[in-house]
């Protein structure tokens, strides 16, 4: 038989530290540069493919953090309070 032993509180943790990296993706909405800014258009023109392309991709990498904290952070609350009441069953947490 396998056995399984998860640490609720680190997959808890894991859940928040994945909504921060989600919340530091989210803030660099504001990264562009102007076509003024480095004269050459063809350089300007790839760059705003670029930019757009990894806005496109940030994008898509936000939802999916923001959905895998989420997930997480259910799953640590689950696994502690499944960990507390089977503790309680047996008089209390032994270690």
């Amino acid at each position: 038989m396998a056995t399984l032993r998860v640490d609720g509180a680190a997959v808890a943790a894991l859940g928040e530290d994945l909504r921060e990296v989600a919340e530091v993706l989210t803030d660099l909405d504001g990264v562009g540069v102007h076509a003024g800014d480095l004269g050459d258009v063809s350089v300007a023109r790839a760059l705003d493919e670029l930019l757009g392309n990894w806005t496109a991709v940030r994008v898509e990498l936000v939802s999916g953090l923001t959905a895998l904290a989420s997930a997480a952070g259910e799953a640590g609350a689950a696994y502690l309070q499944v960990e507390a009441e089977v503790g309680a069953m047996f008089g209390g947490v032994r270690g």
